[in-house]
């Protein structure tokens, strides 16, 4: 699967510059992506995983510092839209946005995380958004 979203304009404008038949650019073009595939598509499981793993394997050593895992976290935010572009290939920059601030819901969520060391950081409200942002963000569709 790619990992950037495609819309049905973007297969329509593709599968319209090829010079076969009606029917074989018919059978041919990849459907656009839909709902599930956007769900997928825009939450980042590589950096959620590296930083969860990384994180725990640091706190069983320091729970009180959290010096590496603002490290960690700073390091896996800013390599997901390089990651993204690079290695994934997506060039939609609001596909690029919306990992982004995933991430950064994820992380904020997640045991051990380096916004608990903040005083007064709202960690209930990044609890209640990140569900809510995860089914409402794939309605949309990435388009450049």
């Amino acid at each position: 699967m790619v990992r950037e979203v495609k819309t049905k304009e973007e297969i329509e404008a593709a599968t319209a510059t090829e010079t076969t038949s009606l029917t074989t650019r018919a059978a041919a073009a990849p459907p656009a992506d839909d709902y599930s595939d956007r769900f997928i598509k825009y939450i980042p499981s590589e950096a959620v995983t590296i930083y969860t793993f990384l994180s725990g394997v640091l706190y069983q050593y320091d729970p009180a510092d959290t010096r590496w895992e603002w490290i960690i976290y700073l390091i896996c935010q800013a390599a997901i839209p390089i990651y993204l572009h690079k290695v994934s290939g997506v060039n939609k920059i609001g596909q690029l946005l919306i990992t982004t601030i995933s991430f950064f819901l994820w992380a904020s969520v997640l045991p051990n995380s380096p916004f608990e060391s903040i005083d007064g950081f709202p960690k209930f409200y990044t609890v209640v958004l990140l569900p809510i942002y995860t089914f409402l963000v794939p309605y949309y569709e990435g388009k450049q």
